[in-house]
């Protein structure tokens, strides 16, 4: 019996269902906890809404769903819920420029690389 359990759990790991199970889990009970708060969190300013919409749309493209679930939870808001062009007109961007796949949080990057002077920094771990 243990034999089995063990395959099926291999099995289950091998095809992402058990990450998938645990990040529910995680979740829900985060959810749960986020509920059970006496105080109800404030309700965002429209900044903030834009700004966390922009983010959970990255964590999603990332495939962090139960990251991006458990910040719509911890911050009071239903699932978010903005259309992308509709952000992507509230942040200033030329629709014709971005592509569908890509983040718009990233697009915001690479503009402000190109554009506004800002530039990747890399650490380098110092090898003594």
């Amino acid at each position: 019996m243990d034999e089995i359990k063990e395959m099926i759990l291999r099995e289950m790991k091998t095809r992402g269902y058990y990450q998938e199970l645990q990040a529910k889990v995680r979740q829900k009970v985060e959810q749960t906890l986020c509920e059970q708060k006496s105080t109800i969190p404030p309700q965002p300013e429209k900044e903030s809404l834009l700004l966390l919409e922009l983010i959970s749309e990255f964590l999603r493209y990332m495939g962090l769903n139960a990251t991006s679930s458990t910040l719509e939870a911890e911050a009071g808001i239903q699932q978010l819920a903005m259309r992308r062009d509709f952000l992507i007109s509230q942040v200033g961007l030329d629709p014709s420029t971005i592509q569908e796949g890509i983040p718009i949080l990233h697009h915001m990057l690479l503009l402000c690389q190109q554009y506004g002077g800002v530039q990747a920094v890399i650490v380098e771990d110092d090898e003594e």
